[in-house]
């Protein structure tokens, strides 16, 4: 395998077809759900995932190679061939896959494209890695292990400026070792971190939208999950919908990590500490914009706005807004306000293709074509329930599959701590309990076993105790400015 060094622009074998069967690409609703739908064997799948040799991953791929779900290829295939090694192989799986990617669902459009920069990279094609992590922000603008990919392929071309802007950023975000190693270096430190282009996102048209619709209300790999909240708002955005877009993470704003027991069966890391910072970065993101920023202001005013702060001011919002500004509400959050805009636009595209949708994939209870349906409280957002073998009377957590997925899940990473600058007087200082400045630098410090729950904040001058000393030292180490101002 060639080594990750600058190289000639010869393409690997298979990426111009690759990419352009991604191009193309016409998933359907029905096909993207397959990972949730097809009867499969999922312990032994889970097991084999978890098994490091290639018997294994020969016996995954002949159950699940002939699926169309890019999902199951990326989970049981390409990913335990690169934590093997194996990353030609890997990067021509990955570049087969690309055929089966619903372009309209940017979670798996990421993910898939970050494994192929990934696979790229470590067989010494950085910029082919370059231009395959480039693609991946288009569908995930601020997703960090992306970022790092890009910032590595970039030094190995000897683009170091770009390289150190990427790393300044996540730098500056307060990532963990589990997303950029060790500390910054003096081009880290001197850098301009790079800023996210919103604009520059994938448009969906009419149909991507009516298929990310349908999909979205039955998505039972989410569920009710901190990357299910960023990935709906990236959705909106890419629908150029910035307002809903802020009015969703704004109102999930202390949303807490919660698992995905599906994406924890296929590998795929949600609701980490990294999830989290990006969350609140991705806000902090749409807000810098015009349209962000005006939607934050109109929503100060808890008046009734189909982009409003809470559930409450949307639905009369949607009730009471000009017809004109309603059709972003039918991509809401909350059920109950898409079913309220469906109601006051029902002759929209929208709503229409919908349907249809609805009514040609077996299985799924409408929402778009139902004369009217009443939601619980609990079924507000969009959520699902994925545990084969449930029954009805026992806990989804009792299942043999829920409990075999955590005994295999790897525990996440490592805590870290991380200076930031204040964004609110409170929460209070865990030493003296006093309030924050805004804008002050602050010590955020999280426990050995609180890797997934709030960090709590901390006066640097009240980080005295010998763990929050430890923990100033380390995220000291790891802050690219001086120690005193943000």
């Amino acid at each position: 395998m060639a080594p990750p060094t600058a190289e000639s622009d010869a393409a690997p074998p298979g990426w111009e077809e690759g990419f352009a069967a991604f191009e193309r690409s016409d998933v359907s609703v029905e096909q993207a759900r397959r990972h949730m739908d097809l009867e499969l064997p999922h312990l032994q799948l889970l097991a084999l995932r978890c098994d490091p040799r290639p018997e294994a991953v020969e016996e995954a791929k002949a159950l699940v190679g002939a699926s169309g779900s890019a999902w199951l290829v990326e989970a049981f295939v390409a990913a335990p061939l690169a934590r093997a090694g194996l990353h030609e192989e890997a990067l021509r799986t990955r570049l087969a896959a690309l055929a089966d990617v619903p372009r309209w669902e940017g979670h798996v459009a990421r993910h898939l494209l970050r494994g192929v920069a990934g696979a790229a990279l470590a067989c010494g094609h950085a910029t082919h890695a370059v231009a395959a992590a480039r693609r991946a922000l288009r569908f995930d603008p601020l997703e960090p292990r992306t970022l790092e990919t890009l910032s590595r392929a970039l030094g190995t071309l000897g683009r170091e400026e770009e390289a150190a802007s990427v790393r300044a950023y996540l730098w500056d975000a307060g990532y963990g070792p589990d997303v950029i190693a060790g500390v910054p270096t003096d081009a880290d430190r001197a850098a301009t971190p790079w800023a996210p282009d919103l604009a520059a996102l994938e448009p969906m048209t009419l149909e991507d939208r009516a298929r990310y619709a349908v999909y979205s209300l039955h998505d039972f790999g989410a569920g009710d999950s901190l990357t299910a909240v960023a990935r709906h708002a990236v959705a909106l955005l890419r629908c150029g919908w910035v307002a809903q877009a802020w009015a969703h993470l704004y109102a999930l704003r202390n949303w807490r990590p919660d698992a995905s027991v599906l994406l924890a069966w296929m590998g795929v890391g949600v609701d980490d500490d990294a999830c989290d910072q990006m969350r609140r970065h991705l806000l902090d993101a749409i807000v810098a914009t015009p349209a962000g920023s005006a939607a934050a202001a109109a929503a100060r005013k808890m008046a009734p706005n189909p982009a409003g702060a809470v559930e409450a001011t949307r639905l009369e919002g949607v009730a009471l807004a000009p017809v004109d500004q309603v059709e972003p509400a039918l991509l809401d959050g909350c059920a109950d306000v898409r079913q309220a805009a469906r109601l006051r636009l029902p002759e929209h595209p929208l709503g229409a293709r919908a349907a249809d949708i609805e009514r040609e994939t077996e299985g799924l209870a409408p929402l778009y074509g139902a004369e009217r349906m009443s939601f619980a409280s609990y079924q507000q957002r969009m959520v699902g329930l994925w545990a084969p073998g449930w029954k009805p009377g026992i806990a989804p957590a009792a299942t043999a599959i829920y409990q075999a997925i955590y005994r295999a899940h790897v525990r996440g990473a490592p805590a870290h701590s991380f200076l930031a600058p204040a964004r609110a007087a409170k929460p209070s200082c865990k030493g003296c309990k006093g309030p924050f400045e805004i804008g002050e630098l602050q010590l955020r410090m999280r426990g050995e076993f609180d890797t997934q729950g709030e960090a709590r904040p901390f006066h640097l001058r009240c980080a005295t105790k010998p763990a929050p000393r430890r923990a100033l030292a380390e995220a000291t180490a790891r802050w690219r400015g001086n120690v005193g101002r943000a």
